[in-house]
């Protein structure tokens, strides 16, 4: 079972003036193999995306007239990723699994994301380390 490694930066910036207060803004990395990662946010969504991305996959976005996703393809493997408001639906071709996208609970949000990967992208089940 392959490692990933979950590591966070905290920066506080303050906005020059008196009327701006300090802003606290996180920065999250995925270290797998030599390999690391900078994650948009610690979303299932961004582990997910990196991971699949690190395996193989390639991503497109696509829209079209009423509706936008995301896919996810490797040789006749597709993946497909669709965003509500905090609500992700991935599809394959005889899957589907919802989520949410934000949860605080790390441990629960690794299990979600491997559950994504394994079943969907049949990637080798990963072991967190945050």
């Amino acid at each position: 079972m392959e490692e990933v490694v979950l590591s966070s930066t905290v920066d506080l910036t303050n906005g020059g003036c008196n009327a701006c207060g300090t802003v606290k803004s996180t920065s999250y990395q995925l270290e797998i193999g030599e390999s690391t990662m900078t994650l948009d946010g610690l979303t299932v969504s961004s582990v997910v995306m990196s991971l699949a991305l690190y395996s193989g996959f390639k991503q497109e976005f696509k829209v079209n007239m009423m509706d936008e996703f995301t896919e996810f393809r490797k040789k006749e493997k597709l993946i497909v990723l669709t965003e509500e408001y905090d609500k992700l639906i991935y599809k394959s071709q005889d899957l589907t699994i919802q989520t949410p996208d934000h949860i605080q609970d790390y441990k629960l949000l690794f299990e979600t994301a491997n559950k994504i990967l394994i079943e969907l992208f049949q990637i080798e089940k990963l072991k967190f380390i945050y």
